[in-house]
């Protein structure tokens, strides 16, 4: 199992880095919730944010996602958790406090994207 949560951390950390170094125009349409549903999802715009960022495009990075502080945290702290259970320095992790950072940020992007005019349908 710890090389799984070890695989794991090296995914998101590659994901990251894909995202801070690929070009928005290159970068496939992959929200799985937009094809079924046709509805947009509250983490659209969470991969051109990144790439904002890492060029310091601070204001575009929120215009894209204005939550996207939030869920870069919520990776860094998978990352971290993975890897310190990859390499035995903890046995399990709580998930219930994440998971419900998580669902309420979700629900904030929800709100802050409505407020700002948000079209539901793509």
């Amino acid at each position: 199992m710890k090389i799984v949560y070890g695989l794991s951390a090296v995914l998101w950390v590659l994901y990251l880095v894909l995202a801070a170094t690929w070009q928005p125009g290159w970068m496939p349409d992959i929200s799985l919730m937009r094809r079924i549903t046709t509805f947009e999802c509250p983490l659209n715009g969470l991969t051109r944010s990144i790439f904002a960022v890492a060029h310091g495009e601070i204001i575009a990075a929120f215009r894209l996602n204005p939550m996207f502080p939030v869920y870069v945290a919520i990776l860094g702290y998978l990352i971290v958790t993975t890897t310190r259970l990859s390499f035995g320095f903890i046995d399990s992790v709580n998930a219930k406090p994440i998971l419900a950072v998580t669902a309420a940020t979700i629900g904030l992007t929800i709100i802050v994207k409505f407020i700002d005019g948000w079209d539901l349908r793509h």
